[in-house]
């Protein structure tokens, strides 16, 4: 029991805030609940699909391998779906993106925050990115409104999207439709 003691008087000094909100699994199975086929496709990026990525997003691009999933129902493609992991203020969040053939955003979900929990982003927030393509109005700047006391949530949610589509181009190149 000692050894649990210094975890406990700490979490009640500084309580653990980090919360999943849904797993992967869990989440591709209410988004697409009628498919049938998750085919996981890693990719292994050349440090010029990076360098054309990273261009195409406006946004740095420093990981050359991640995984991506076809989902289809009876073989007819419903969509991609990617998870970015990334850096908010201090801690992570992992979001995941959803991209259907019109290489539009379907869906865009937190699945883990690790941020105290008052900025995490909001369903409504979350909205904004629906049906959006990677273009001038994907930003802040943009079509992307931010939400008044979780500007670094909205930077970071908008930096991933725009990282996602940007890698979905690349990803096309190499497993086509």
């Amino acid at each position: 029991m000692k050894p649990f003691v210094p975890i406990l008087i700490l979490s009640l000094i500084f309580p653990l805030e980090a919360r999943v909100f849904r797993t992967f699994p869990e989440a591709v199975q209410a988004l697409y609940p009628q498919a049938d086929n998750m085919k996981r496709q890693s990719v292994y990026l050349t440090a010029e699909q990076m360098r054309r990525a990273g261009a195409l997003a406006g946004e740095k691009v420093d990981t050359a391998f991640f995984a991506v999933y076809r989902i289809t129902q009876a073989k007819k493609f419903l969509a991609w779906v990617y998870l970015d992991t990334h850096r908010v203020r201090t801690l992570q969040e992992t979001i995941l993106i959803g991209v259907g053939a019109d290489d539009r955003i379907q869906h865009i979900e937190v699945l883990s925050f690790n941020e105290p929990q008052e900025y995490v982003a909001s369903e409504r927030f979350l909205e904004l990115f629906r049906a959006r393509r990677l273009d001038a109005d994907l930003s802040l700047r943009g079509g992307i409104a931010t939400i008044t006391g979780a500007t670094l949530t909205c930077s970071a949610i908008t930096a991933a999207a725009r990282r996602v589509l940007a890698l979905h181009k690349i990803v096309l190149e190499i497993y086509p439709r």
